[in-house]
């Protein structure tokens, strides 16, 4: 009896909610065919845990850092090649001075 008492009190008593892992209600929808089709809605633990992206800001469709981003290096590559091209003008027609 002493044994079990020992294995009881080193653990914890944490129990399992009964409802816990139940699934959410199917949905039902039609396929392109045009018969039912049932699912179950995914859930965040289904999904990797990501929020949803129909859910989240977007500039262009794009999801707002990567727009921002993605606009900072196009304007570096224009001015890149700008300063280049002004830059090799120059310097040619000092050489030809």
């Amino acid at each position: 009896m002493k044994a079990q008492k020992d294995f009881m009190a080193s653990h914890s008593n944490l129990e399992v909610l009964p409802n816990a892992y139940e699934k959410p209600p199917f949905v039902t929808t039609t396929n392109m065919a045009g018969q039912p089709q049932q699912y179950y809605p995914p859930t965040g633990s289904e999904t990797g845990g990501f929020k949803n992206p129909e859910k989240e800001k977007t500039i262009c469709g794009v999801r707002r850092p990567t727009f921002w981003l993605t606009l900072a290096l196009v304007i570096v590559i224009i001015a890149a090649g700008v300063g280049g091209g002004v830059g090799g003008t120059l310097a040619v027609k000092k050489i030809r001075e």
